[in-house]
Parts: structure tokens; sequence; C-alpha cells
């Protein structure tokens, strides 16, 4: 006799190879394009806007759009990959960092030649927008790696190298260096969206990427 546990194990494993089908034979047709990047989730996504991100599968899109800044680190073990915290360059090629009167000071270099499909390239004044626009919109998403102070923590030295100045570091400070970094949309693009009633461009950015 089965009981609900087996059921609904049974249930599970039919979907699950519903799904394995619906990829191994639809998936393809989608990705005949070389330029067109087929990314599988589980259901609906809710925006592209990394602000409004809630449900993990929307970050996968969104990592798939924009890349990240700085790459996790991996390691194997047993014939299994695992991600670790000695991040590796992504769109930032390299940085360094020091305490300077007990504030965390990160020195970063962007890769030159990353353009946006806009045809902008990314600059130190993308990472700078973002992190502005956090700070208005989800200001706790910089405040909990010790960023209190924001898009003012910045100091632009020129297009392809930035500083950044942690005012109240703390033990993940580091691992917050990469999460500030990540999923950097075209700024120029989303400032010639700004309205007087959307002025972060929040419904223009759920539907229009702008890696």
């Amino acid at each position: 006799m089965l009981n609900g546990g087996n059921i609904m194990k049974r249930i599970k494993n039919f979907f699950l190879v519903l799904t394995l089908l619906y990829c191994f034979f639809f998936t393809p047709a989608f990705a005949k394009d070389p330029k067109t990047l087929v990314v599988a989730v589980t259901g609906e996504i809710e925006s592209l806007d990394v602000m409004q991100l809630a449900a993990p599968r929307a970050w996968s899109v969104a990592w798939a759009l924009y890349g990240n800044a700085m790459e996790w680190g991996k390691t194997e073990k047993d014939g299994l990959e695992y991600v670790n915290y000695n991040f590796r360059p992504g769109l930032i090629e390299s940085w360094s960092h020091e305490m300077v009167n007990g504030k965390l000071v990160y020195t970063l270099n962007v890769r030159k030649g990353c353009m946006y499909k806009s045809g902008n390239e990314l600059t130190s004044a993308d990472f700078v927008y973002r992190t502005e626009r956090m700070q208005a919109l989800r200001p706790w998403n910089n405040t909990v790696w010790g960023l209190n102070t924001g898009h003012e923590g910045y100091e632009v030295i020129d297009d392809y190298t930035f500083k950044v100045t942690i005012d109240a570091p703390n033990p993940i400070s580091h691992i917050g260096m990469s999460q500030m970094t990540m999923m950097i949309p075209d700024s120029a693009e989303m400032k010639a969206n700004h309205t007087a009633d959307d002025h972060w461009a929040e419904k223009f950015i759920r539907t229009n990427d702008l890696g």
C-alpha cells in the first residue's frame, strides 16, 4: 500500500521526467540561433531587475544576462564541484584591498572592452550607478555588507578604476564585494528611461534586459 510520502515522491518524479523530456526535445529548437542563450527555470520570473528579484529562479536568468564582476571560486572533491569564496576575475579584472583607519578600502579594475548590447562600454560609472540605485531602493542590500554610505563610498579614479570604502566592515564584507558588484545594468540606458513617476526606471527594466 502506498502512503502519502510515497505518493508525493512518485508525483515529483513524474514531473521531473516531464521536465527532462521537455528540455531534451524542445530546448534545441529554441537554441538554434548561436546568439540565443536558453536558460531553463522552473517557472515564470517576476522581473529582469536585480532590485526586484525574489525567486531564486530569477537570479539564474539575471546572471546569464549580466554576468558577474567577480566569479565564484571552485574546488573539486570526490568528482563533485563546489563553489567557495576564493573569487576569480570576471567583469572586474583585478582588485586589491587594505584597511585604512578602520575602514576596508577596495580598489577595483574594470575589464576593458566589455560592451552592452546598446553599444555602450562597461565603465566605473555603471558600478557607481548600481550602488546608488540600490541605496535608494533597497539600502539594506548595501548596509548588510558594511557599506552604510552607499555610492558616496565610491571614488572613481578613471573609466576603468574605482575605489569602494566600506565604512563599517564586518566578517562578511569580502563576500559582499562580489554581491555589490554583480548584475550591473547599462547606466546610460537606465538614466535615459528615468521619469518623474519612475525615477529609477523600475517599470522599464522589469521587462528590458540591459546586459
